[in-house]
């Protein structure tokens, strides 16, 4: 039994994931630095109304004043997916890539591994970018528009405290 060597292997591409540096970002990693992911179709998400008031002040012979408690919100949603992808085609394998030695005698199959490599790099950082995009745009408008082919939806965190300038 011969042992397969290709290189879209589970355990070729996962070595190749494995040694891709993380991307990092300011918004993203400084104001959402826990994140969950779920195996669900959609997840529900609790939005409680932050309430950073002062204490009221009363007089000693008074007492205690009575603060309302601001409750939460549950809504369902189901996400879109992130799903950019790239093509390789035998001209990508056949001829140089840019910034290689056209006398460095590379073969098409070492090609290939360092444009999986590219790619795999390139698109995950694509995604933590449309992420990082999400995670300003959340902190800044209070919204993140969900915009794409087929797509046309906003999710509202329903912030009270926005000023148009």
């Amino acid at each position: 039994m011969a042992i397969e060597n290709s290189i879209y292997t589970p355990r070729t591409l996962k070595k190749i994931v494995e040694r891709m540096p993380p991307v990092h970002t300011f918004f993203r990693d400084t104001f959402f630095r826990t994140r969950e992911t779920f195996v669900t179709k959609s997840v529900d998400v609790d939005f409680r109304k932050g309430n950073r008031a002062l204490a009221p002040f009363v007089h000693p012979k008074i007492g205690g004043r009575t603060v309302p408690n601001s409750g939460y919100q549950t809504k369902t949603y189901t996400a879109p997916m992130l799903a950019p992808n790239k093509v390789t085609n035998t001209d990508d394998l056949l001829e140089r890539s840019a910034g290689e030695n056209p006398y460095s005698g590379k073969k098409p199959a070492e090609r290939a591994i360092e444009k999986l490599a590219r790619d795999f790099r390139e698109l995950d950082e694509m995604n933590v970018r449309r992420e990082e995009w999400m995670a300003a745009t959340a902190l800044f408008t209070g919204q993140i528009p969900i915009i794409g082919e087929g797509l046309n939806e906003v999710i509202d965190f329903g912030f009270s405290n926005t000023e148009t300038i």
